[in-house]
């Protein structure tokens, strides 16, 4: 999954990011790459999330997770945003060599 932050104010600023997880996630492993970033006025960027859902889960298995931005400039949490998240079939994948 991929978040896009924005910085709308007037001056530079880094920003952490927070992925927040409640008890039906427990046990997901949530990674944001990078966590934090500098952002020059008006600048966008992605922000990587790598989900990875506990063995046990089962295929069509959805769930919420919450993401917050904190300004490292000001202290101010925007947020939190609400991600939807679900596990899907995993793909077989054969080696095909020639003859």
């Amino acid at each position: 999954a991929e978040v896009r932050l924005q910085n709308m104010g007037t001056g530079p600023d880094q920003y952490a990011l927070h992925v927040g997880q409640n008890m039906a996630t427990a046990g997901w492993q949530i990674e944001a790459s990078p966590p934090s970033v500098a952002l020059a006025p008006g600048a966008t960027t992605a922000i990587a999330l790598t989900i990875t859902p506990p063995i046990s889960a089962t295929v069509g298995l959805t769930n919420t997770i919450l993401i917050s931005v904190t300004s490292q400039t000001t202290g101010q949490t925007i947020g939190p945003a609400q991600l939807q998240i679900g596990v899907l079939p995993h793909r077989k994948m054969f080696p095909i060599a020639p003859r």
